[in-house]
Formats: structure tokens, sequence, C-alpha cells
């Protein structure tokens, strides 16, 4: 990587910055990661593109996990963990969910069993 040429694609990309600048961000970085003019620049934007921009999203799983792990179940497995974990980020809301329909499919099933 040679430091003039990352230092011309850097004032290129600000001049393709302004001409796209209509566009919404993602959508641009994709457009410059593919783009040749920006190659001396690739490993230092995909770099950037993955940094995340707080530790928000980290603090949130870590604070789901103390409220599934509590005392009383302090023996929970890793597995059994990162499954409540999984259905409490991504799973639907308790207000939302039909719990009549999941008993019914349960009935339905040939080999049901508790986990």
């Amino acid at each position: 990587m040679n430091l003039g040429n990352c230092l011309k694609s850097w004032k290129k990309l600000k001049i393709f910055k302004a001409a796209f600048n209509t566009i919404n961000e993602v959508d641009f970085w994709k457009e410059v990661l593919v783009h040749e003019e920006f190659k001396e620049l690739q490993i230092l934007l995909e770099t950037y593109l993955a940094l995340p921009l707080s530790t928000v999203e980290c603090e949130r799983v870590f604070s789901r996990v103390n409220l599934i792990k509590t005392d009383a179940r302090n023996t929970l497995g890793m597995e059994s963990l990162n499954d409540l974990l999984q259905i409490n980020l991504k799973g639907p809301n308790i207000e939302e969910f039909d719990f009549g329909e999941c008993i019914n499919d349960w009935k339905l099933t040939k080999y049901r069993r508790f986990i």
C-alpha cells in the first residue's frame, strides 16, 4: 500500500461522495467498495465499516443474559442459555405470542418432548 496512492484515492473519495450525496449511506459504501479507483483504500474502508459505533448492542446482550441467568438458574448450560437469549432477543413480544397456536402445533407433532 503506497501512501501517495492512498492520499490520491482519499481525495477522489471526497469528490465521489459529493457527487453521490443523494443515495443512502449503505448503497454509497457498496459502490465505493467495488469501484476500482478505491482499491488502495479497500482494507481501510472495510475495517472502518466493520467497527461498531458504540457498545450499546453488546451491553444490551449482557443485560439480557443477566436477566435470564438468575440465581435460580445458576446451573443453566451454555446451549440452553444461548437458546433462551435468542428467543429473548429475536422472538415475538409476549403480548403478540399465541400460546394456543403453539400448544396445538406441539400436540400435532409426532415426536414431542420438553427440552
